[in-house]
C-alpha cells in the first residue's frame, strides 16, 4: 500500500529497488519536506544527506553513485557503517540504500534536479540594482540555463577530464556564442556590459564553457571584428556565432606570456605565405579548434615592433603543426595544449592587419579580454559566497550555527564587499566601452587585478568556512580554488597589472 501511494504521488518510480520505494513511501507516510527528510535520516539514521546544490554536493552535480570506489556523496553511509562494525558487504548494501532513497526523493519533488538557493535579496539588489530591464533578464535566463544545463555535469566532466563538447554545443541555440558579433554576421550582440553579465554567469558554474565564450568573442571575433579583411570576417564569423567553429587564442609560450613583445616564435615570408615555427602552451580548445588566433614575429630584434598576428584554420595546415597535451592538476576537463609550429605553412590571407602591426591588435583583444576574464572571476567569487553562506547557516559547531560566531561572520562580510567591489569596476568598464571608449587599459587592469584576487580570496575564505570538507571531492568551493588562481595568471599577472595602474596613474605610460 505505501507502495502504490508513493507511486501515485511520484509519477510511478519502478526503476527503483523495492527498498528505495519502501522508504520513498515512508517519506509520503510522513508527509514530511525536503528539509525535514535531510534532517530525520541525518540525525536519526546518521547516514543519509540531502543532495544539496547550494553546497556543491557530487550529488547535486550529477555524479554516478555506483559500479566503482567508494562514490563521493557516500561517505557519511560508509563511515556510519564502520563506526557500527558492520562488514563491507553490509556497508556496501547500506550506502545502495541510501543512494535509493536519495535519488527516489529527488527525482519525485525535483525531476529537473536540486534546486538552487537564489541570492539573499540584499545581494541581488546590490548585483542588479543600476542594471537594465533586458540586462536583468539576461542575467536571469543564463543563470537558469547555466544551473540546469552545465552545472550538473561539470564535476563529474573534471573526473573524467572529459572536454564538455556537449554542453558547448547548447551555447549557440540561446545565442551565447556570438554576444560581441553583430546580427549581420548571425550574432547576438547588445552592448559590453551585457556581454560581461553573460561571461560572469556561465563562469559562475564553469570555467571551461565560459572560455569558450571568452576567447571566441574577446579575443578572436573583437580582433576580425576590428582589424579583419570583409573576407576574414565573412570566413569566421557566421561560424563562430553558430558554435560551428570554436577558437582558440596561441599567444603563451614556454618563456612567459607576459613579456608579449619578447616573442620567440617566428613567422617568415615565403611565396605565397608564411612559415610559422615556434611552441605554444597553456592553450585551450586547441585540439576542437576551427580557428587560431597566432601572434608571432617577423623580426625578434624589433621587440614589438615585430609581433604579427594571423587568424587561420588549424584544420587546414597539412604539415609542421602538431597538438598535444598540457597536463594540469586542475582544469583537467579544459584539455589544455601544446601546440608546436615546425615550418607550418599558413597562406598569405591569414594575415591578420599588417607585417609587424600585430602589438596594437594583441593589445585591443587583450583589452577586452580582460574585461571578460574580470567578469568571469566575479562569477566565481559569487560562486564562493553562494556555497558558504548556506553552510555556515546549516554546520553546528559547539551548539550553534557557525555563521553565529564572530570570525566566520567577518569572513563572509568581507567576501561580500569583494565581490561587489569587483564587480562595480567590470560593470564599469563595461560601461565605458558602451560608450565609445575603445581602450581603457588602466581601467582593464583594475578590473582584472581586484576580481581575480577576490576570486581567489573568497575561495580560500570559502574553504575555511567549509573545514575539512572543503578538501574532499564532495564539494566543489576546493575545486574553485585552484581554478580562479588561473584566472589570477591568465591576461596578465598581478604584478604586471599593479605596475600598469600605477604607471597610467604617475603618467609613465599614456592610454
Amino acid at each position: 500500500m505505501l507502495l502504490l501511494e508513493f507511486r501515485a504521488v511520484a509519477g510511478g518510480l519502478s526503476a527503483f529497488s523495492l527498498r528505495g520505494c519502501f522508504l520513498h513511501g515512508l517519506t509520503s507516510l510522513f508527509s514530511i519536506s525536503q528539509r525535514l527528510f535531510s534532517t530525520f535520516f541525518r540525525n536519526v539514521a546518521g547516514v543519509f544527506r540531502w543532495p544539496d546544490a547550494r553546497h556543491g554536493s557530487a550529488l547535486s552535480r550529477g555524479l554516478p553513485l555506483s559500479g566503482g570506489p567508494e562514490p563521493e556523496g557516500c561517505g557519511d553511509a560508509v563511515a556510519y557503517g564502520r563506526r557500527a562494525g558492520l562488514s563491507r558487504a553490509q556497508t556496501g548494501w547500506l550506502r545502495e540504500l541510501r543512494e535509493e532513497a536519495i535519488l527516489g526523493f529527488s527525482h519525485a519533488f525535483f525531476p529537473d534536479g536540486a534546486p538552487e538557493t537564489p541570492m539573499s535579496e540584499s545581494l541581488e539588489r546590490m548585483a542588479d540594482f543600476d542594471l537594465s530591464d533586458e540586462q536583468r533578464e539576461v542575467r536571469r535566463t543564463v543563470r537558469e540555463f547555466a544551473e540546469k544545463e552545465i552545472l550538473p555535469h561539470v564535476e563529474r566532466h573534471e573526473q573524467e577530464e572529459r572536454y564538455p563538447s556537449e554542453l558547448i554545443a547548447k551555447l549557440p541555440e540561446m545565442g551565447l556564442l556570438g554576444p560581441m558579433i553583430p546580427e549581420q554576421y548571425g550574432g547576438s550582440f547588445s552592448d559590453v556590459l551585457t556581454y560581461g553579465i553573460i561571461c560572469e554567469e556561465i563562469a559562475r558554474v564553469d570555467w571551461v564553457v565560459a572560455s569558450v565564450i571568452s576567447v571566441a568573442n574577446s579575443l578572436c571575433a573583437g580582433s576580425l571584428l576590428n582589424f579583419g579583411t570583409d573576407a576574414q570576417k565573412e570566413t569566421f564569423l557566421p561560424g563562430i556565432a553558430k558554435g560551428e567553429i570554436l577558437c582558440s587564442a596561441c599567444l603563451t609560450e614556454p618563456g612567459g606570456g607576459t613579456d608579449l613583445g619578447n616573442m620567440q616564435s617566428t613567422a617568415k615570408k615565403v611565396d605565397g605565405g608564411w612559415l610559422i615555427n615556434g611552441t605554444k602552451v597553456f592553450i585551450s580548445h586547441a585540439a576542437h579548434a576551427g580557428l587560431f588566433f597566432l601572434v608571432a614575429s617577423v623580426d625578434r630584434e624589433k621587440k614589438h615592433k615585430g609581433v604579427t598576428a594571423f587568424v587561420f584554420d588549424p584544420r587546414s595546415v597539412e604539415s609542421g603543426l602538431s597538438i598535444s597535451d598540457f597536463p594540469m592538476r586542475t582544469l583537467k576537463r579544459d584539455k589544455l595544449s601544446e601546440v608546436h609550429f615546425e615550418d607550418a605553412f599558413i597562406p598569405d590571407d591569414a594575415l591578420l592587419g599588417k607585417p609587424g602591426g600585430g602589438f596594437p591588435i594583441l593589445g585591443a583583444a587583450l583589452d577586452t579580454g580582460r574585461f571578460s576574464v574580470a567578469a568571469r572571476c566575479v562569477g566565481q567569487a559569487q560562486r564562493c559566497l553562494d556555497l558558504a553562506l548556506p553552510y555556515a547557516m546549516e554546520r553546528e559547531a559547539f551548539g550553534q550555527k557557525i555563521g553565529g560566531f564572530q570570525m566566520i561572520q567577518q569572513k563572509v562580510a568581507e567576501m561580500v564587499c569583494r565581490t561587489e567591489q569587483a564587480r562595480l569596476l567590470v560593470y564599469r568598464l563595461g560601461r565605458m566601452k558602451d560608450a565609445g571608449i575603445g581602450r581603457a587599459s588602466m581601467e582593464s587592469s583594475m578590473a582584472k587585478l581586484c576580481s581575480s584576487q577576490a576570486a581567489v580570496q573568497n575561495a580560500l575564505d570559502g574553504m575555511q568556512i567549509f573545514g575539512g570538507y572543503s578538501c574532499t571531492q564532495e564539494y566543489e568551493i576546493g575545486r574553485l580554488l585552484m581554478e580562479a588562481k588561473s584566472l589570477e595568471f591568465g591576461e596578465g599577472t598581478s604584478e604586471l597589472h599593479n605596475r600598469l595602474i600605477a604607471e597610467f596613474a604617475l603618467g609613465i605610460r599614456k592610454q
